[in-house]
């Protein structure tokens, strides 16, 4: 680009300065109209009745030269005016415009040479296509063709072998092998698969007189086996008649030792039941025997307790001063456990009482005179009954318990006076 077009550029639109670049390349509206002619250009090539694909050579020459002319101009606008962006977005649309404007004119044309151009590719695969179905075919004919004659397929070498394995022919080789060659093949596989049904007949009519010789054999040995079962047979009855009758004998036996030893057994389970129940009747003596002892000696332990003043709460508890006694814990009590047990209660009894005592006494020292009174009064009343034996006693000390208690209501109403 020389100096005086470079000012010119300078003062011209975004859409110019391409315009002008474009110009300066070849690419004028001349050039566009050129390239539109080119729309309408076919390919006429065809396939014909008999399948055979016919080429319109010039045609597609023509049409390929077009569109590689069309693609060429297309990418040279679209590079030419990719140099002419920037970041100014309202200049790009002015260069993206005139870019679109040589491109949508040329761009239909060339898509629609390239369709031209694959209508050859289509009947050219369509005629391989077909080829390869014919192909197909025959490859199925031959190998359904060569099982018939006795072939057997090797899936690991993938071809067609006969029996004896002195023939061999490959997948490949059956598909592209020429229909004279097939035929001698197919009349060496015949040949080899006739000689193998002939010998495997002559195998079969030796096996079937094996087989016949084998089969009078066993008709003999099962005729001497017959006799022999008889024979055994016979001997097996006389056997078990011996035999049942020496099982009746054993089991007569049997029964005889059965019932002598059903009988001593029985003795041995009577006699084991009287001693069981003589032991039981021993046992059962010596441990009434243990616990009369016992009684007779919780009885005398029960007097001993009334003796000292212990109080009848039921007909198997007593009690003094807050102590229970159980009458069947007295049963297993020994006579010093039960001294102890008696004396130990009177001690922690006098105990309490002399406490109380200190204790009432340390109160009164505190007290003025009318309390002091009122104190003994309440003393007097409040001394803790004997328990009577009798019912004589009982009355007695009731009527004296009302007297208390009459002097009691007197005294306190003289405390009162103070």
């Amino acid at each position: 680009m020389n100096e005086a077009n470079l000012q010119k550029q300078n003062e011209l639109a975004p859409d110019q300065e391409v315009q002008l670049s474009l110009q300066e390349k070849g690419i004028t509206d001349t050039l566009i109209q050129e390239l539109k002619q080119f729309s309408g250009l076919k390919n006429k090539s065809v396939i014909d009745e008999n399948g055979n694909y016919i080429e319109d050579k010039e045609g597609l020459k023509q049409i390929t030269e077009s569109r590689i002319k069309i693609k060429n101009t297309r990418v040279l606008i679209e590079k030419t005016c990719k140099a002419f962006r920037d970041v100014n977005t309202a200049k790009n649309r002015l260069i993206s415009a005139k870019e679109d404007e040589f491109v949508k004119a040329i761009s239909p044309i060339e898509k629609e040479l390239a369709e031209q151009e694959k209508i050859s590719d289509d009947l050219k695969a369509e005629i391989e296509r077909k080829k390869e179905q014919e192909r197909k075919a025959v490859f199925d004919t031959r190998c359904k063709t060569l099982i018939e004659h006795g072939a057997v397929y090797d899936v690991i070498s993938h071809a067609f072998v006969t029996t004896d394995n002195t023939v061999t022919v490959s997948e490949s080789e059956l598909l592209y092998m020429e229909p004279e060659h097939f035929s001698k093949v197919t009349d060496q596989f015949s040949a080899v698969h006739i000689a193998h049904l002939l010998k495997l007949e002559e195998e079969k009519a030796a096996k079937k007189a094996e087989q016949d010789a084998i089969k009078k054999q066993r008709l003999e040995n099962e005729a001497k086996e017959k006799e022999l079962k008889a024979i055994q047979d016979e001997q097996d009855r006389k056997a078990k008649e011996l035999q049942d009758q020496q099982d009746k004998i054993n089991a007569e036996n049997k029964r005889v030792e059965d019932l002598r030893l059903a009988k001593i057994a029985e003795d041995k389970r009577l006699a084991d039941i009287e001693a069981a129940k003589k032991e039981a009747q021993e046992k059962q003596a010596e441990e009434k025997k243990i616990l009369d002892a016992k009684n007779a000696k919780a009885d005398d332990f029960i007097k001993r307790l009334i003796a000292n003043r212990y109080h009848a709460e039921s007909a198997t508890s007593y009690s003094k001063g807050g102590f229970k006694v159980d009458r069947d814990a007295l049963l297993e009590c020994t006579e010093q456990e039960f001294v102890d047990r008696v004396e130990e209660v009177d001690e922690k009894i006098l105990e309490a009482e002399k406490i109380a005592k200190e204790k009432e006494a340390k109160r009164i020292a505190r007290m003025p005179d009318k309390k002091l009174l009122m104190s003994y009064a309440t003393e007097l009343i409040s001394v803790k009954l004997p328990d009577m034996k009798t019912k004589e006693g009982a009355d007695t000390l009731a009527k004296i318990a009302a007297i208390f208690k009459a002097s009691y209501n007197e005294i306190k109403t003289e405390i009162e006076k103070l």
